[in-house]
């Protein structure tokens, strides 16, 4: 289950072949859009609405290098190259089981990923972590202080940005910055960070250079 307009963006990013990962997945799972608001409450098409405990955007934090989880047993951080189990136990346990799990083969090769509530992916492949993505509606604020929605100004406040050009499949203005990536809908100051990352996703990687 994928939220519109999230999912349209990220499976822009994710392709097999030349053909998009979504149209890899059952109708179903293609078809469900599912949203949440303020207290948690997740809003499908043609479902009826379903009550889920409220997220605590506070619980995972997204690093340049990593994942940053806090649960009840504390805070911890997790590599890139962190095992698979390790991080979904801790994940799980902090924010929720993922919505949606799926294998993909992409440009990046054959990925899992999990999709959790809050526009949140974790990638893994072979066993280990390997990156993340937020879009759509996500309020979890990655360590340098960035939201889905923050400005390319906001970003510029962080450190040196590059723009990457347009991305062909969505028509968003691509960027780098303190080691993340990340799609905007424009290239000046006022423009929206639409969705971001970092590590390896379903996804081409930026240009070297």
């Amino acid at each position: 289950m994928i939220r519109k307009l999230s999912f349209a963006l990220a499976a822009a990013m994710c392709v097999a072949g030349g053909v998009p990962a979504y149209a890899q997945e059952t109708p179903d799972a293609q078809d469900s859009a599912v949203t949440y608001d303020d207290a948690g409450s997740q809003d499908a098409e043609g479902a009826p609405e379903q009550i889920i405990a409220p997220l605590s955007w506070d619980s995972l934090k997204p690093l340049a290098t990593g994942l940053l989880v806090t649960g009840d047993d504390g805070t911890e951080e997790f590599a890139f190259g962190a095992d698979q189990a390790t991080v979904l136990a801790a994940v799980n346990a902090a924010i929720g089981d993922p919505m949606n799990v799926a294998d993909y083969d992409c440009a990046a090769g054959s990925l899992y990923t999990a999709e959790y509530p809050g526009d949140a992916i974790v990638y893994f492949k072979d066993g280990k972590m390997i990156g993340w993505l937020l879009m759509g509606g996500s309020e979890f604020v990655s360590g340098p202080g960035l939201h889905v929605g923050s400005t390319l100004a906001d970003a510029r406040a962080i450190g040196p940005v590059k723009m990457m050009g347009k991305e062909p499949a969505t028509g968003l203005d691509k960027f780098t910055v303190a080691g993340l990536r990340g799609e905007a809908d424009g290239d000046g100051a006022d423009a929206r960070i639409l969705m971001f990352g970092a590590g390896t996703g379903c996804e081409a990687p930026p240009e070297a250079g």
